[in-house]
């Protein structure tokens, strides 16, 4: 998988200063710096926002995964570059029973985890329902077990796995 660096630079140079330490300070931008008013945030629920489906696929630990994404979600047209980092340096998890995956988004984690370690028990949540639909279609297209749940955080979390 090949990304756009310059492309991710340039987006993010406003927001990040290179400090004389040689360490990198983040500024998380406010909601009045956006211009387009009508922006919304992945994380609200729009039931006007139109439907307008498109796929991507990623290959993970030699497995190929498909995707289904939409508007209004976060990363609709691709892995992200972070989601590809975190899934590359996660260690081994086959000694382990269960995860839970917050903040699912469309399943990238959840479902890319699923298809190398089909005995791990995952549940994903999160709070849009577009999310919701999708990762459950996602889950199901993969052939992979998942639950996928409607939780603001650990609202409507209640068994604590190991």
């Amino acid at each position: 998988m090949i990304y756009d660096l310059k492309l991710y630079s340039e987006t993010l140079q406003k927001y990040i200063t290179k400090l004389d330490n040689g360490k990198f300070k983040v500024r998380i931008p406010l909601k009045k710096e956006f211009k387009n008013k009508n922006l919304k945030a992945y994380y609200i629920n729009d039931n006007n926002l139109k439907n307008e489906r498109r796929t991507f696929s990623y290959d993970y630990k030699g497995k190929r995964i498909n995707f289904t994404s939409d508007l209004g979600v976060f990363s609709k047209d691709r892995l992200d570059f972070g989601t590809h980092v975190l899934l590359q340096s996660l260690p081994d998890l086959s000694d382990k029973k269960s995860l839970l995956d917050v903040g699912c988004g469309v399943g990238c984690i959840g479902v890319s985890i699923a298809k190398v370690y089909p005995n791990l028990d995952i549940t994903m949540i999160d709070v849009n329902e577009r999310c919701i639909e999708l990762s459950r279609k996602n889950s199901l297209d993969n052939k992979v077990n998942t639950k996928v749940l409607y939780s603001n955080l650990y609202e409507n979390i209640t068994k604590k796995k190991r």
